[in-house]
């Protein structure tokens, strides 16, 4: 007997069958149709290598497929459904979530693949057309796509050619339906004396602005008085979010509407102003690039759900990973599914971070060695041989009172005096901030030094100091540590670098002082879960 998709005995059907149900009932059920192994075989099959965009990748299962045969390319995905972003494998990027929200003339990959939602599969399958950025395209789509008018006439004007590889259908998927499909094979065709294909951005552009340009390298970059701008907007803003997405579309708008007014003029006038129109189309196109850069750079710096678990350092590097995010559309969808990537990808960067801070931190003046340890400790040792602490000082527990010399807050002035650098100053407060929350240390306010020799405090939520700082005109920064914290500090960093192994080792090796009560943060560093999808970005309340 033929089996259904609510045969329990068959897993995949009822996995499907579950996942729908979620799917629905959380009202994100946008036409979720599982692409069948039969038609990814076929995928496979003409695939031909190279960086592939999924568009509705669900739980992307032609990455898994094609890893089964031996392929893995690199793989990114726009998905809307959160429940099915959550599925996804770590290795999938993602460069948008709403299709209809999303650019694609930025996005540039060898292969688009897509099985779209049948009800709109006229809509994506003409944007893919015009506006995607590859070499070849899979499609599966309802076989009247031959006989669309606008279908076609996309296909003449990006200069696709459409082949139809395989006639289909769902009527034994794992999620059922009666439609017929084709799997569409799109290529893009060579211009005969060029040997280039048509660039889906002068398209977009020349329909959108009615001018005919050729390319040109112009550079453009947003300053620093641009991004102090934003930053203090986002000051009183109670959704941090929502007024960042509405700076970007603003500033879009400005600058769409600069440019169409522009081309607006006949060319005769543009030639008699001096406005050469190549420029103006790929200067447009830079700005949209940078300006989408440094949107993405503030949500990095500036949003607490990052800001408060990584270290400025730490969030560099991972800035660094995403070298795709100008070709992410900046909206809430895409930030959140950012955030939720960041948290679930950057394990790894807490534990690097802390030990990277410790390590800043370890000069003579501010370690208490083990009870083992018989190793002293020696200036002369230190600085003139240039210790290697990675290797050779080991087994060691800072003190609550730290002089750090190599943290430099002071800038020259023209008078030749020194004053506190805010811009590093900061830096440093906030990188302690992140550093005390990951171990379960939340502050409530904290300064930003203004002045040399002066007190300042991060507070914690009972009013109580966890860290009190001095900066001095010779570069040294002294730190004085809330004793629980530095009990957390050294027992997670010892732990982590293989000092001790169970709690009993901290009372066997630790300073009396620094062991007392201290075995209760063995293993407790901040760990993200992510068990509801639906995680709450803070704002600035």
């Amino acid at each position: 007997m033929e089996q259904t998709l609510f045969d329990l005995d068959n897993p995949p059907r009822a996995n499907t069958r579950r996942l729908v149900a979620e799917l629905k009932e959380n009202n994100q059920d946008f036409e979720f149709y599982p692409t069948t192994p039969e038609m990814l075989e076929i995928v496979c099959q003409h695939f031909k290598g190279g960086s592939i965009l999924d568009i509705g990748c669900g739980t992307a299962r032609l990455k898994q497929f094609l890893k089964e045969k031996g392929k893995e390319p690199e793989y990114f995905g726009i998905e809307k459904s959160e429940i099915l972003l959550n599925q996804l494998p770590a290795d999938v990027y993602i460069l948008g979530t709403d299709f209809n929200n999303c650019t694609l003339i930025d996005k540039k990959v060898h292969t688009i693949f897509c099985n779209p939602p049948y009800s709109e599969f006229e809509n994506w399958t003409n944007r893919i057309i015009r506006e995607g950025n590859f070499y070849e395209a899979f499609l599966i789509i309802p076989e009247r796509w031959k006989d669309n008018a606008a279908i076609q006439e996309s296909l003449k004007a990006a200069d696709v050619t459409a082949l139809s590889l395989v006639s289909l259908d769902f009527l034994n998927a794992e999620r059922q339906a009666r439609a017929k499909i084709n799997i569409v094979k799109l290529s893009k065709n060579k211009n005969e004396w060029s040997e280039k294909y048509i660039d889906p951005f002068n398209l977009w552009f020349e329909t959108t602005f009615k001018t005919n340009t050729d390319k040109i390298k112009y550079e453009w970059e947003y300053d620093d008085e641009q991004r102090e701008k934003i930053k203090n907007q986002l000051v009183s803003a109670p959704n941090k979010i929502e007024a960042l997405v509405n700076l970007y579309n603003e500033e879009m708008n400005r600058l769409y509407g600069s440019f169409k007014a522009i081309c607006a003029l006949d060319n005769k006038t543009l030639g008699d102003i001096g406005v050469d129109t190549l420029k103006v189309r790929e200067s447009l196109k830079y700005k949209i690039e940078h300006t989408k850069i440094l949107y993405w750079h503030i949500v990095f710096n500036y949003l607490d759900e990052i800001t408060t678990r990584l270290t400025y350092d730490a969030r560099d590097e991972l800035f660094k990973k995403f070298d795709r995010l100008n070709q992410v559309d900046f909206n809430e969808s895409n930030i959140r599914s950012v955030v939720i990537w960041v948290l679930k990808n950057a394990s790894s960067l807490f534990n690097d971070q802390l030990v990277k801070l410790y390590k800043t931190f370890t000069q003579p003046d501010n370690i208490i060695k083990y009870k083992s340890n018989q190793r002293v400790f020696k200036r002369d040792e230190w600085y003139n041989n240039h210790f290697d602490r990675d290797s050779t000082v080991s087994h060691y527990c800072l003190s609550y009172r730290i002089i750090c010399d190599r943290l430099y807050f002071r800038s020259s002035t023209w008078r030749g005096g020194y004053e506190i650098d805010k811009t590093k100053a900061q830096t440093i407060v906030d990188d302690l901030c992140a550093i005390a929350y990951n171990l379960g240390f939340v502050s409530a306010s904290k300064d930003i030094p203004e002045s040399f020799g002066e007190k300042y405090y991060i507070l914690m939520p009972d009013g109580k100091p966890l860290i009190e700082f001095k900066f001095y005109q010779n570069g040294n920064t002294h730190l004085k540590l809330n004793k629980e914290f530095a009990k957390a500090l050294n027992v997670e960093v010892a732990r982590l670098l293989g000092w001790i192994r169970n709690k009993s080792d901290i009372k066997d090796e630790f300073p009396d002082e620094m062991a007392d009560g201290a075995e209760k943060y063995f293993g407790k560093s901040f760990a993200i879960s992510l068990n509801n999808p639906n995680i709450k970005l803070l704002t600035s309340n």
